[in-house]
Protein backbone atom coordinates (compact mmCIF):
# COMPACT_ATOMS: atom_id res chain seq x y z
CA UNK A 1 0.00 0.00 0.00
CA UNK A 2 0.92 3.85 -0.02
CA UNK A 3 2.88 4.34 3.41
CA UNK A 4 4.37 7.98 4.23
CA UNK A 5 7.53 7.64 2.86
CA UNK A 6 6.64 6.44 -0.49
CA UNK A 7 4.16 9.00 -0.82
CA UNK A 8 7.28 11.48 0.02
CA UNK A 9 9.73 10.19 -2.16
CA UNK A 10 6.64 10.38 -4.83
CA UNK A 11 6.17 14.06 -4.05
CA UNK A 12 9.69 14.67 -3.46
CA UNK A 13 10.42 13.28 -7.29
CA UNK A 14 8.06 14.84 -8.97
CA UNK A 15 8.95 18.36 -6.99
CA UNK A 16 12.51 17.71 -8.18
CA UNK A 17 11.12 17.15 -11.66
CA UNK A 18 9.24 20.47 -11.68
CA UNK A 19 12.13 22.27 -10.25
CA UNK A 20 14.19 21.02 -13.02
CA UNK A 21 12.24 22.48 -15.65
CA UNK A 22 11.99 25.64 -14.03
CA UNK A 23 15.15 27.48 -14.96
CA UNK A 24 14.29 27.17 -18.89
CA UNK A 25 10.45 27.97 -18.16
CA UNK A 26 11.98 31.19 -16.61
CA UNK A 27 14.30 31.73 -18.99
CA UNK A 28 12.61 31.17 -21.77
CA UNK A 29 8.43 30.98 -21.55
CA UNK A 30 7.99 29.66 -24.54
CA UNK A 31 9.32 26.42 -23.56
CA UNK A 32 6.08 25.21 -23.11
CA UNK A 33 4.88 25.99 -26.60
CA UNK A 34 7.07 22.43 -27.27
CA UNK A 35 4.01 20.68 -25.77
CA UNK A 36 1.99 22.38 -28.73
CA UNK A 37 3.53 21.30 -31.77
CA UNK A 38 2.18 21.22 -35.45
CA UNK A 39 2.00 17.34 -35.77
CA UNK A 40 -0.62 16.25 -38.41
CA UNK A 41 -3.38 13.47 -37.17
CA UNK A 42 -3.01 10.22 -38.92
CA UNK A 43 -6.16 7.78 -39.09
CA UNK A 44 -4.50 4.77 -37.50
CA UNK A 45 -3.54 6.48 -34.48
CA UNK A 46 -5.36 6.33 -30.91
CA UNK A 47 -6.09 9.87 -31.25
CA UNK A 48 -7.99 10.09 -33.93
CA UNK A 49 -9.46 7.11 -32.93
CA UNK A 50 -10.93 8.42 -29.70
CA UNK A 51 -12.77 10.95 -32.17
CA UNK A 52 -10.54 13.29 -32.71
CA UNK A 53 -10.61 14.83 -35.67
CA UNK A 54 -8.19 17.88 -37.80
CA UNK A 55 -5.51 17.75 -40.29
CA UNK A 56 -3.34 18.53 -36.82
CA UNK A 57 -3.51 17.38 -33.11
CA UNK A 58 -5.22 20.01 -31.30
CA UNK A 59 -3.45 22.40 -29.33
CA UNK A 60 -4.18 20.56 -25.63
CA UNK A 61 -3.61 16.88 -27.37
CA UNK A 62 0.50 16.31 -26.24
CA UNK A 63 -0.18 17.97 -22.71
CA UNK A 64 -3.18 16.04 -22.60
CA UNK A 65 -0.88 12.58 -23.73
CA UNK A 66 1.59 13.84 -21.41
CA UNK A 67 -0.67 14.29 -18.35
CA UNK A 68 -2.32 11.04 -19.02
CA UNK A 69 0.93 8.83 -19.39
CA UNK A 70 2.08 10.77 -15.97
CA UNK A 71 -0.67 10.01 -13.94
CA UNK A 72 -1.53 6.30 -14.95
CA UNK A 73 2.46 6.40 -14.24
CA UNK A 74 1.45 7.88 -10.64
CA UNK A 75 -1.50 5.31 -9.94
CA UNK A 76 0.58 2.39 -10.95
CA UNK A 77 3.40 3.36 -8.45
CA UNK A 78 1.11 4.35 -5.71
CA UNK A 79 -0.61 1.03 -6.38
CA UNK A 80 3.27 -0.66 -5.54
CA UNK A 81 2.61 -2.33 -8.95
CA UNK A 82 6.62 -0.90 -9.86
CA UNK A 83 7.32 -3.80 -12.39
CA UNK A 84 4.43 -1.89 -14.93
CA UNK A 85 5.24 1.61 -14.56
CA UNK A 86 6.48 2.32 -17.78
CA UNK A 87 4.51 0.23 -19.82
CA UNK A 88 1.57 1.32 -18.59
CA UNK A 89 2.88 4.76 -19.14
CA UNK A 90 3.78 3.95 -22.64
CA UNK A 91 0.15 2.39 -23.15
CA UNK A 92 -1.51 5.45 -22.45
CA UNK A 93 1.07 7.82 -24.33
CA UNK A 94 0.44 5.87 -27.61
CA UNK A 95 -3.29 5.78 -27.34
CA UNK A 96 -3.21 9.72 -26.86
CA UNK A 97 -0.65 9.98 -29.68
CA UNK A 98 -1.65 11.53 -33.31
CA UNK A 99 0.45 9.36 -35.01
CA UNK A 100 1.06 5.68 -35.57
CA UNK A 101 5.12 5.52 -36.21
CA UNK A 102 6.86 2.40 -36.27
CA UNK A 103 9.57 3.42 -33.73
CA UNK A 104 7.00 3.45 -30.69
CA UNK A 105 7.01 -0.03 -31.24
CA UNK A 106 10.34 -0.12 -29.39
CA UNK A 107 9.86 1.02 -26.34
CA UNK A 108 6.09 -0.55 -26.09
CA UNK A 109 7.76 -3.81 -26.23
CA UNK A 110 11.26 -2.38 -23.60
CA UNK A 111 8.33 -2.01 -21.45
CA UNK A 112 6.53 -4.75 -21.76
CA UNK A 113 9.42 -6.73 -21.57
CA UNK A 114 10.25 -5.33 -18.24
CA UNK A 115 6.92 -5.94 -16.80
CA UNK A 116 6.86 -9.42 -17.94
CA UNK A 117 10.19 -9.99 -16.41
CA UNK A 118 9.67 -8.16 -13.20
CA UNK A 119 6.50 -7.78 -12.69
CA UNK A 120 4.62 -11.59 -13.74
CA UNK A 121 5.75 -15.34 -13.01
CA UNK A 122 4.88 -16.14 -16.54
CA UNK A 123 7.07 -19.19 -18.40
CA UNK A 124 6.29 -17.60 -21.28
CA UNK A 125 6.13 -13.63 -22.05
CA UNK A 126 3.11 -12.62 -22.78
CA UNK A 127 2.58 -9.12 -22.68
CA UNK A 128 5.89 -8.63 -24.85
CA UNK A 129 4.84 -11.00 -27.56
CA UNK A 130 0.96 -9.52 -27.63
CA UNK A 131 2.62 -6.11 -27.86
CA UNK A 132 5.17 -7.01 -30.60
CA UNK A 133 1.79 -8.63 -32.47
CA UNK A 134 -0.52 -5.49 -31.79
CA UNK A 135 1.85 -3.07 -32.48
CA UNK A 136 3.46 -4.56 -35.68
CA UNK A 137 3.96 -2.24 -38.77
CA UNK A 138 5.26 -3.15 -41.87
CA UNK A 139 8.06 -1.56 -43.67
CA UNK A 140 8.20 0.31 -46.92
CA UNK A 141 10.88 1.65 -48.49
CA UNK A 142 8.18 4.29 -49.71
CA UNK A 143 5.57 5.39 -48.18
CA UNK A 144 4.05 6.51 -51.20
CA UNK A 145 4.22 3.62 -53.31
CA UNK A 146 2.68 1.53 -50.16
CA UNK A 147 -0.13 0.05 -51.47
CA UNK A 148 1.11 -0.85 -55.00
CA UNK A 149 4.60 -2.53 -53.28
CA UNK A 150 3.06 -4.42 -51.00
CA UNK A 151 0.63 -7.73 -50.16
CA UNK A 152 -0.53 -9.99 -47.84
CA UNK A 153 -0.83 -8.58 -44.15
CA UNK A 154 1.20 -5.48 -45.03
CA UNK A 155 -1.02 -4.23 -47.63
CA UNK A 156 -4.10 -5.31 -45.43
CA UNK A 157 -2.26 -3.07 -42.72
CA UNK A 158 -2.01 0.11 -44.96
CA UNK A 159 -5.78 -0.27 -46.27
CA UNK A 160 -7.38 -0.13 -42.51
CA UNK A 161 -5.83 2.45 -40.21
CA UNK A 162 -9.37 2.32 -38.58
CA UNK A 163 -8.84 -1.25 -37.71
CA UNK A 164 -5.67 -0.81 -36.54
CA UNK A 165 -6.27 2.20 -34.58
CA UNK A 166 -8.40 0.34 -32.02
CA UNK A 167 -6.35 -2.99 -32.52
CA UNK A 168 -3.67 -0.45 -30.75
CA UNK A 169 -5.96 0.97 -28.43
CA UNK A 170 -7.24 -2.26 -27.39
CA UNK A 171 -3.63 -3.37 -26.70
CA UNK A 172 -3.56 -0.35 -24.67
CA UNK A 173 -6.59 -0.87 -22.30
CA UNK A 174 -5.66 -4.89 -21.95
CA UNK A 175 -2.35 -3.51 -20.92
CA UNK A 176 -3.94 -1.05 -18.01
CA UNK A 177 -6.39 -3.79 -17.07
CA UNK A 178 -3.23 -6.41 -16.95
CA UNK A 179 -0.86 -4.41 -14.57
CA UNK A 180 -3.82 -2.45 -12.45
CA UNK A 181 -6.39 -5.05 -11.85
CA UNK A 182 -4.67 -8.63 -11.69
CA UNK A 183 -3.55 -10.30 -8.75
CA UNK A 184 0.68 -8.86 -8.64
CA UNK A 185 2.98 -11.66 -9.25
CA UNK A 186 5.35 -11.99 -6.28
CA UNK A 187 8.34 -10.77 -7.80
CA UNK A 188 6.43 -7.31 -7.93
CA UNK A 189 5.84 -6.88 -4.12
Amino acid sequence: GLTHARLRVLLGAAALSLASWLPFIVVEPRTLEALRPPVPLIPGSGLHTLGVRGRLVPSWGRSVELAGALLAGLVTALLGRWSGVLVVAVAVRLALDPQDNPYYVGSAVLAAAAFDLLGTSWRVPWTTLVTAVALWQPFVASYDDRLSTTSGVARWWFEHPHTVGWIHLAWAAVVLALVLLTPRSTRSR
